[in-house]
């Protein structure tokens, strides 16, 4: 049986903060994305098929946004990655379907953004964060769930 409610996304409702400035002029076909840097557990087999699983410490993450060539957040993320600087990071997504928080002290920019310029239609370039400790929290709920 299917849901008669439609699901509204509404990409407004997605924001990325860098030291306290949003972001501006993302691509069209991406805002952000999210990934953790390994896998919650694990698993090593033994030679009579005994399994050990083991929690994996690491929470590590990763954020990449796709910003136009013409973004004025890019010359501000440029700046910060060649100072090596780290910064808060808040990504937020207010959606009714699938909303979140992402909030960290201590993101970093990976690496200095290219400079790529396009053709007619612009160019997206990639900024990639790096996330020390990546936790979800969902909003409504008391407890923060690892990413």
């Amino acid at each position: 049986m299917h849901n008669d409610r439609p699901v509204l996304y509404d990409p407004i409702n997605v924001n990325v903060t860098v030291k306290g400035r949003v972001l501006m002029d993302f691509a069209p076909d991406k805002i952000v994305s999210i990934t953790k840097n390994e896998d919650n557990f694990i698993s090593v087999t033994g030679g009579k098929g005994d399994v050990l699983l083991t929690v994996n410490a690491n929470d590590s993450g990763e954020a990449e946004v796709s910003l136009l060539q013409s973004s004025p957040s890019l010359g501000y993320l440029r700046d910060l990655a060649e100072r090596r600087a780290l910064f808060e990071l808040l990504i937020t997504d207010t959606n009714n379907d699938g909303a979140f928080i992402i909030n960290t002290q201590y993101a970093y920019v990976k690496k200095i953004p290219d400079i790529i310029r396009g053709g007619r239609e612009g160019a997206s370039i990639p900024v990639v964060f790096g996330i020390p400790y990546l936790e979800r929290r969902v909003p409504g709920v008391s407890e923060i769930l690892a990413a």
